[in-house]
């Protein structure tokens, strides 16, 4: 069963990939691709942190103290997994003098959880090669 639900996840990857090789331009910033170690992803993605990334990408609260109404909790915690989730490139903050405004840019977060098949890597290397 692992090896199916494993087998599931690169199936979406790999259709992902191939609309993007088909038109790069449909997709100029619109995804990121992220390989983080057990410890990385135990670090990042907190049940507060998922929270707070689903509150940035639908409510789009234009202060961190919004942000932290939003999610009832104090601002400096909510500014602490800010600056996690900056460091780790999937949230931005754009600063306006004392504002500072939490953004998602991308629309599409990959977080392969299973180990990167060098073959599959090697497919898209020489697809990309080809194009």
């Amino acid at each position: 069963m692992k090896d199916e639900a494993e087998e599931m996840k690169w199936d979406a990857i790999n259709r992902f990939f191939d609309k993007v090789f088909d038109d790069p331009d449909a997709f100029p910033d619109s995804a990121a691709i992220f390989a983080w170690t057990d410890e990385e992803l135990v670090k990042i993605f907190t049940k507060e942190r998922l929270r707070t990334i689903k509150t940035i990408a639908k409510d789009k609260p234009k202060t961190v103290k919004k942000l932290a109404e939003l999610l009832k909790r104090e601002v400096p915690a909510v500014s602490r997994d800010l600056k996690i989730l900056e460091d780790m490139g999937i949230v931005r903050l754009e600063r306006k003098g004392r504002i500072v405004q939490p953004l998602i840019d991308k629309k599409v977060l990959i977080i392969p959880l299973i180990s990167v098949k060098p073959q599959t890597i090697e497919q898209y290397e020489k697809k990309a090669i080809v194009r």
